[in-house]
């Protein structure tokens, strides 16, 4: 078993538009690795409802902007 190639990440339509709209956030997304994106990626596309999708996808934003890693321990 093996991938094709192993630093492709899915990217979903929540996370694609949002790349496409803030290039603040795009610039920063370039810079994580596979592992982190992919990490990001399950966290929006996991939610089960679109708000939840889009509160998600918020949080990411701002995650990737101030430069918190997934799995990073929340302030709250």
């Amino acid at each position: 078993f093996g991938l094709a190639d192993p630093n492709a990440v899915m990217i979903p339509p929540a996370i694609a538009g949002a790349l496409q709209r803030n290039k603040t956030f795009a610039k920063g997304w370039a810079t994580l690795t596979p592992g982190a994106q992919r990490a990001f990626v399950h966290r929006v596309s996991s939610a089960k409802t679109a708000p939840t999708e889009q509160r998600r996808l918020g949080e990411v934003i701002e995650m990737v902007l101030t430069g918190v890693k997934p799995g990073a321990p929340s302030k709250a």
